[in-house]
């Protein structure tokens, strides 16, 4: 461990389903998210100093739901 800290700040929208809010890192613009993986996405993008993650691109993003064996489907 290196020291190094980032302040992340967490909002979520309670009682959504799936999960859903927004991630601010430092000063930064709010991040949105909606379900774990892109939370997860939003932790490791402050963890990497990448800034925010980047959630859309040539492949359109796919939401596994809240369901622990449920299969992905495609979003945008």
């Amino acid at each position: 461990m290196d020291g190094r800290a980032a302040r992340l700040e967490l909002s979520i929208d309670v009682g959504s389903d799936p999960i859903q809010g927004s991630v601010v890192v430092e000063a930064g613009a709010p991040q949105p998210f909606c379900g774990w993986m892109e939370l997860t996405a939003a932790i490791e993008a402050a963890r990497d100093r990448r800034g925010p993650a980047v959630l859309s691109g040539p492949e359109p993003r796919q939401s596994l739901g809240w369901d622990p064996g449920a299969k992905g489907q495609n979003s945008g």
